[in-house]
């Protein structure tokens, strides 16, 4: 059983203030994961993506990996070049009937990388040019 992760409210600058917590993305370390604000829903909404993240790291990698051969896109999967936003999908939202969580990778190089969610299954996921 892997320990818990730490989630810890972040200064963004600006006077902007939301909870964050550090996940691993094997072997590239581990990265930053940042929710919409500091209120007590973003925290949960952190908590529940951490305790599915070992299952659902490995799906997300390799669609990424798959995708980025695929489009021919010239981004280079590094440790630093990780950057993480989850938010909760509302009804109003692209895959809200099937998926609960929005997550989306921003790599040193466009384009960007977005994963819909539901609890271990990983529902979509697709690049944004």
């Amino acid at each position: 059983m892997q320990p818990e992760a730490e989630i810890f409210e972040a200064d963004l600058g600006d006077g902007d203030h939301a909870f964050v917590v550090q996940l691993p993305i094997a072997p590239y370390g581990e990265t930053l994961f940042v929710a919409p604000d500091n209120r007590s829903e973003s925290e949960a909404l952190l908590k529940e993506l951490s305790s599915h993240w070992a299952a659902l790291w490995p799906k997300i990698l390799e669609k990424l990996e798959k995708e980025i051969a695929d489009y021919g896109v010239e981004a280079t999967l590094a440790e630093d070049a990780f950057f993480a936003e989850v938010s909760r999908l509302n009804r109003r939202k692209y895959m809200a009937d099937k998926a609960d969580i929005f997550l989306r990778l921003e790599l040193d190089e466009p384009p960007l990388w977005d994963s819909y969610i539901k609890g271990d299954d990983l529902v979509h996921f697709q690049p944004v040019f």
